[in-house]
């Protein structure tokens, strides 16, 4: 298990002082390259090997955003290795040791070659070790928009390139980022799932589908050819 003892930032919050979504996942996605560098099975490891890990899926609950300056514990662990699948948790804590948010994220190890899914092999397995799982839904699998939606379509966008990561695609955060664009009033965001399908990059144009009711929005960010790059869920709580 990994710890990461940190301070909410200026620049991490919105015009009420409370953590943003995008800085949110920015500290559950730092918090395990934190890990994997620690433990030498980061991203040169992973370059001389020919893969990546792709995230595929978020399930993230949020009880409380936390503040400016407030300190916090961001911790993460990876509970299983099965195939070319990582899973994994994360939990941001107060200083009090109370739940602020929680995670669960499925990863594939991809070859960077040949964009395909490849094994875990046991050197990078045995690099991080396994703990326990958080009590708490799957990452989802599969997503789309439900049946009964009433969705629109919403103005294309292009992929700039301070949408990408190291990959050269998308970072995911990116895509949740997207999506809450089409919020209409401030709302409090309790959960929020996404399934990542395929990666758009530089250049790509992202056509979104948007279907927006008092509890809910999803949005289905598609290609050209409406093959989605990724299904965005947020959940509103009181």
């Amino acid at each position: 298990m990994y710890h990461w003892h940190t301070k909410v930032r200026y620049s991490e919050v919105d015009e009420n002082a409370c953590l943003t979504v995008g800085s949110l996942i920015n500290y559950l996605q730092d918090s395990c390259s934190f890990q994997a560098e620690e433990k030498h099975i980061g991203i040169d490891f992973l370059t001389r090997h020919n893969c990546a890990w792709v995230i595929s899926g978020w399930y993230i609950e949020i009880v409380r955003m936390p503040v400016f300056m407030e300190k916090i514990d961001v911790q993460t662990w990876p509970y299983r290795f099965e195939g070319f699948y990582g899973y994994r948790n994360f939990l941001i804590s107060d200083e009090e040791g109370n739940c602020l948010a929680r995670a669960n994220s499925l990863w594939v190890l991809v070859n960077t070659d040949t964009g395909r899914p490849v094994r875990i092999f046991e050197e990078l397995a045995g690099g991080y070790g396994l703990d326990d799982p958080l009590p708490m839904e799957d990452a989802p699998r599969k997503m789309k928009l439900a049946e009964d939606a009433d969705a629109r379509q919403a103005e294309p966008m292009v992929i700039q390139r301070s949408h990408l990561d190291t990959n050269h695609h998308v970072n995911n955060g990116q895509y949740v980022q997207m999506a809450m664009e089409f919020m209409r009033e401030k709302k409090k965001i309790s959960k929020i799932r996404v399934q990542y399908k395929k990666p758009a990059v530089l250049g790509d144009t992202v056509y979104p589908r948007v279907a927006l009711d008092a509890d809910c929005l999803q949005v289905e960010l598609d290609s050209k050819d409406g093959a989605p790059y990724a299904v965005v869920e947020l959940s509103f709580g009181a």
